[in-house]
C-alpha cells in the first residue's frame, strides 16, 4: 500500500529515538510490568487474546472483541483486563518491549492494520499529534465534557497541535522525585533525612555539586546514568526545545543550556553510564553501585524488584524545583479501528476519576485532580522507600506544574541530548565536544 503523506519522519529513520525515549519514560509501572511481563500476556510482538468475558456472569452478554497494543510498563493492562472482565468484552491484549511498540504502531497506521485502541507514552504524543487523522476524533464522542477532569497539560498531550482535535485520554503521571540510598549518603557524610536531603540541592547546578562531592569522596557514582536527568530538568516547565510554530531553540534556550551544563557536569565524573533499565542498571541498583536516581513513580518498583533486600535503605524526596513529570500514558482509537463505540466506552471508562482513583493503591499517581485529596492517593506511601509519603511527594510535583510547550521535533531532540551526555559519562567526549557534536546531530536530524 502506497504511504499516505505525513509530517513526521519516517519509522525506519527516527526510531532508535523513539524507542530509547520510549523506554525512559514509561508511565506508572505496576510490579507485574516493571520486569516487561505484562502477565498473563505475552510481552513478545505475537498477541495474545484475553477472554475477559468467560469471568463475567451468566447474565452479562458478550458484547464482542477489543483489540489493545499495548507496552510492558504502561500500567493499565490489568484495568483494561478488568474492565473487560466485568462489560462482557473479550480483550486481545497485545503486549510489546517498549522499544518495539512504537514502530509497531506506526507502521500500522500507515499499513491501515491498527488495532481498536493503542497506549502510548505521553512523550511521544507530540509525535502522533501533528497527524491527527490517523486516530479518531474522540471530541465527536463526547470527549470535550471529560477535560475538567483531567490536570489541563495531561488532557493537552492528547490535543493536536494543529486544528485541536481530541484523540487522546489521558491515564496516570509520572510526577518527579529524588530516590537515594540512606546507607550511601550517610557513609559519605550527607543528611539522610528527606527534607535535609532536599535542603542540599535548591538548584540543579546545587545538585551537580552534590553528586560531584560525592563521587570524589564515595570513589562511586552518585547516579547511575543520565537520560532522565536531563529529561526531567526541561519537564519542569517554562520555555523549551521549540517554539509555538515549530522553530528549535534547543542551542539558545538558556532553560535548555542551564540544563545541559549541569547534567553535563554530573556526566563528567559523578554518574555512570548504565543503559536505564538494562540488566547492568539493575544489577548496580542490587549491589548499591549509585547513591541516588532520578525517580518518576513508575521507576519505585523497578527498583524494588532490582533491590529486594533494600528496603529501608531507600527514601524518597523532592527534585531542584519540586515540579516535574515524566510518564502517564494516553489511550486513543487509530482510524479503522474495528468498533470504534466499544473502544470509546472502556477507555473513557478507564481514564474517569473513579477508576484512576481505584487504581491508586497499585502504584498509579491518576491524571485527574480531583481524587487527589481522596485518602488512597494522598495518603498513599511506600514501605520500601523507608515509608515516602508518595502520595504527597508525587501530587506536590505536578499539581502547579506548567509544562513547556512540545513540538513534534522534541523526542529527536532530546535524544540527541542524551546521547552526548551518554558520551560525556562513556568518556569518549568532554562537555564542550559533546555540545557541538550534539548541535551538529540535530541540525542533520531536522534538516
Amino acid at each position: 500500500m502506497t504511504q499516505r503523506p505525513r509530517t513526521t519522519a519516517s519509522p525506519s529513520r527516527r526510531t532508535g529515538a523513539i524507542a530509547l525515549i520510549f523506554a525512559l519514560a514509561m508511565g506508572a509501572c505496576s510490579s507485574s510490568e516493571a520486569d516487561g511481563t505484562d502477565a498473563p500476556t505475552s510481552t513478545t510482538a505475537a498477541p495474545t487474546t484475553t477472554s475477559a468475558a468467560a469471568t463475567t456472569t451468566a447474565a452479562q452478554p458478550d458484547r464482542g472483541t477489543l483489540a489493545v497494543w499495548t507496552f510492558a510498563g504502561s500500567g493499565v493492562a490489568d484495568q483494561m483486563q478488568r474492565w473487560a472482565a466485568a462489560n462482557g468484552v473479550v480483550l486481545e491484549l497485545r503486549t510489546t518491549p517498549p522499544e518495539q511498540h512504537e514502530l509497531l504502531v506506526q507502521t500500522a497506521l500507515v499499513s491501515d492494520r491498527v488495532p481498536d485502541v493503542v497506549v502510548v507514552d505521553e512523550s511521544l504524543t507530540a509525535l502522533l499529534k501533528a497527524t491527527p487523522g490517523e486516530f479518531i476524533d474522540l471530541g465527536r464522542l463526547g470527549a470535550a465534557a471529560l477535560a475538567a477532569d483531567h490536570l489541563p497539560w495531561r488532557w493537552d498531550h492528547g490535543v493536536a497541535s494543529t486544528d485541536q482535535t481530541i484523540i487522546g485520554l489521558p491515564y496516570g503521571i509520572g510526577g518527579l522525585a529524588i530516590a537515594y540510598r540512606t546507607d550511601r549518603f550517610a557513609e559519605a557524610g550527607l543528611p539522610t533525612d528527606p527534607s535535609e536531603a532536599a535542603a542540599l540541592w535548591p538548584s540543579w547546578a546545587a545538585f551537580a555539586g552534590v553528586a560531584t562531592r560525592y563521587a570524589e569522596a564515595a570513589g562511586r557514582p552518585f547516579l547511575g546514568e543520565t537520560d532522565l536527568l536531563i529529561a526531567a530538568m526541561l519537564s519542569q516547565g517554562g520555555a523549551g526545545l521549540t517554539t509555538a510554530d515549530g522553530t528549535s531553540m534547543h542551542d539558545s534556550n538558556p532553560t535548555v543550556v542551564g540544563a545541559w551544563n549541569a547534567a553535563a557536569a554530573i556526566a563528567g565524573g559523578a554518574s555512570g553510564n548504565l543503559p536505564l533499565l538494562s540488566p547492568e542498571w539493575r544489577a548496580a541498583v542490587d549491589e548499591g553501585e549509585f547513591a541516588a536516581q532520578i525517580a518518576p513513580v513508575w521507576i519505585l518498583e523497578v527498583i524494588a524488584a532490582a533491590d529486594p533486600d533494600g528496603a529501608g535503605s531507600w527514601a524518597l524526596t523532592v527534585p531542584p524545583g519540586v515540579s516535574g513529570n515524566l510518564g502517564g500514558v494516553q489511550l486513543m482509537i487509530p482510524r479503522g479501528a474495528a468498533d470504534v463505540d466499544l473502544a470509546w466506552e472502556m477507555i473513557a471508562a478507564i481514564s474517569s476519576p473513579e477508576a484512576q482513583l481505584a487504581a491508586a493503591g497499585e502504584g498509579l499517581i491518576p491524571s485527574t485532580p480531583g481524587v487527589f485529596d481522596e485518602p488512597a492517593v494522598r495518603d498513599l506511601t511506600d514501605a520500601y522507600f523507608s515509608d515516602a509519603p508518595v502520595g504527597e511527594l508525587y501530587i506536590a510535583s505536578v499539581s502547579t506544574l506548567q509544562p513547556m510547550f512540545e513540538g513534534e521535533n522534541d523526542p529527536f531532540i532530546m535524544d540527541e541530548l542524551q546521547r552526548g551526555l551518554r558520551r560525556i559519562a562513556s568518556g569518549q567526549e568532554d562537555a564542550a565536544m559533546a555540545w557541538a557534536t550534539t548541535l551538529a546531530a540535530i541540525a542533520e536530524e531536522l534538516g
